[in-house]
């Protein structure tokens, strides 16, 4: 057995719930040591992309202030006016007032990047009436805004579209914003040097950036923090999108911050298209869902080439206790009031040489381990090469989703 402490490796992602829809997504990445030896790499799962229609921004930044063109004192009372944020909720509810409704996370953070924007942690409202005025809409609204808080500054952008038959559809799309990014491009080459700096909204003891690639593990990379700046000089190995993830070590544990899709040799998509990550057809046909997960996960390290892991009966009672737990307090985190995952397992007596946790709310489980997939801090943690053991822990929420959370370890 090793005599090094215990290092917890945490990731988040997930979706609160407003009126209608509404989403988050949160990690914390493990600082793996690598691989012993390099995984066996499976083909990319994206989908191909299609000819690029001109609807994505040149480039990814914030701020982007403007003055809001729908409904300005209810759109000031949502949050500090965002064009891009505006723009998306626009789309979205064009979209609801023709019936073609789709907020789920992957979604939404798709016309979030394509519109510019690199918040990380949207949640979305809806809220429809036929005779439903402004003034009608903000009792509704507040009550929807106070029942989160995610730190940092609000911004918002809302949208408002009339159906058919006459009813309002309003759309709101709310950030709270923990750094600014300076402009990143959305378009580059294969090799070309880029540089990425944001200004950090609220206190952090640290900065890390992530590279997501079409596929494999996520890539660290060498990144600073002075004077609230955060700054790292990255080229991109292959062609295909890329997700560029900044992470901080804020006082509420470790968070993105920020996030971007660079397309390198490739054109950005004209619309999203949802497909399978690794290991989502390994659900099919379980006998309970917390065994789909498992079987997910296992399949998902299979696809590059790392072994499957053993359910542990213990970690598998913290991940549930802990999955209650967030549900009880309608907040996704790795401490809502139970301690984080060192004090969980001190407190339970396990011991594991190293362990690492992802938690989620999503609509089933295989959208929870397709969103963890799809985060390149949470992907490591998933991919880890040193964990052999793993428990998970469900908790169904009365709304229909679930929440979830994952412990990994090496025993």
């Amino acid at each position: 057995m090793s005599t090094s402490p215990l290092r917890a490796w945490l990731g988040a992602a997930g979706r609160g719930l407003g009126v209608a829809a509404a989403l988050a997504a949160c990690a914390a990445p493990p600082q793996s040591a690598g691989p012993r030896g390099e995984p066996a790499r499976a083909p990319s799962r994206a989908a191909p992309p299609a000819r690029d229609d001109g609807r994505w921004a040149a480039e990814v930044r914030s701020p982007r202030p403007v003055e809001p063109a729908v409904e300005p004192d209810l759109a000031r009372r949502c949050g500090a006016p965002d064009a891009a944020l505006a723009a998306v909720a626009q789309r979205l509810a064009d979209e609801h007032a023709r019936g073609a409704v789709d907020l789920e996370t992957p979604r939404v953070a798709f016309e979030l990047r394509a519109a510019g924007s690199p918040y990380p942690w949207p949640r979305v409202f809806t809220l429809t009436g036929a005779a439903l005025d402004a003034r009608a809409a903000t009792e509704p609204l507040e009550r929807w805004l106070a029942s989160f808080d995610d730190g940092g500054e609000r911004r918002c952008g809302l949208g408002r579209a009339t159906d058919a038959r006459g009813a309002t559809h309003r759309v709101a799309v709310v950030a709270d914003v923990l750094a600014d990014l300076a402009p990143l491009p959305v378009r580059t080459r294969t090799g070309a040097w880029l540089r990425l700096e944001a200004e950090l909204l609220v206190p952090a003891a640290g900065a890390k950036v992530l590279l997501l690639g079409p596929r494999g593990r996520p890539r660290p990379v060498p990144t600073s923090l002075s004077d609230g700046r955060a700054r790292a000089t990255f080229a991109l190995a292959e062609p295909g999108p890329w997700l560029v993830q900044l992470l901080a070590d804020t006082q509420s544990g470790p968070r993105p911050v920020s996030e971007a899709i660079v397309h390198a040799d490739v054109p950005p998509p004209g619309e999203y298209v949802a497909v399978e990550v690794p290991g989502e057809a390994a659900a099919r046909g379980a006998a309970t869902p917390a065994r789909a997960l498992a079987a997910m996960i296992d399949a998902a390290r299979a696809s590059e080439g790392l072994g499957r892991l053993a359910l542990d009966p213990e970690l598998g009672a913290l991940a549930a206790a802990h999955a209650e737990t967030m549900r009880a307090a309608r907040r996704l985190g790795h401490d809502v009031g139970d301690g984080d995952l060192v004090a969980r397992l001190a407190a339970a007596d396990v011991t594991p040489r190293v362990a690492g946790e992802n938690v989620a709310h999503a609509a089933d489980v295989t959208r929870g381990h397709r969103v963890i997939w799809q985060s390149p801090s949470h992907r490591e943690t998933l991919l880890d090469p040193r964990f052999d053991a793993v428990g998970v822990g469900l908790a169904p929420d009365p709304d229909g989703s679930t929440w979830l959370c994952e412990i990994l370890a090496q025993r």
